[in-house]
């Protein structure tokens, strides 16, 4: 006699909700490295920014200085702080106002898993903002 198990065991049953679940955690996954990505990049632009706004801050005009008033040449101002963001890969917009050398940066970093969802990049923005110090006779020290 051949003994035969005819119950049904159930195969199958937890495919669809692992399934789910599987890729619930993949989309948590996705959306953890790709926002500390943007994250990364909106502190890697502001400081690029920031950077270039120091680089044009230091070109001051001589001719004025030779007069004693600090005051920042525009032109080499704007090129100095447009060109560090050049090197750096980033876009952005350079003014100088009132003695100060403003500048904005955007920056556009590819995603890891948000492509899945059509999102292909991310960006950021950030502004830094530099002018002269005047310094008193004898040293800051």
């Amino acid at each position: 006699m051949i003994l035969s198990d005819d119950r049904e065991r159930g195969g199958g049953v937890m495919a669809a909700p692992a399934a789910v679940l599987v890729l619930a955690l993949v989309l948590c996954l996705g959306l953890g490295i790709d926002g500390v990505r943007k994250a990364q990049l909106l502190a890697s632009v502001t400081a690029t920014a920031e950077e270039a706004a120091r680089a044009g801050g230091q070109e001051v005009d001589t001719v004025a200085l030779r007069r004693g008033v600090v005051a920042i040449d525009v032109d080499r101002a704007q090129a100095a702080a447009l060109d560090h963001l050049a090197e750096a890969g980033v876009t952005g917009t350079v003014v100088v106002v009132d003695g100060a050398v403003r500048v904005e940066a955007t920056a556009a970093r590819p995603t890891v898993f948000l492509g899945l969802l059509g999102i292909d990049e991310v960006t950021a923005e950030g502004f830094g903002e530099a002018q002269p110090i005047v310094v008193a006779s004898g040293g800051a020290g």
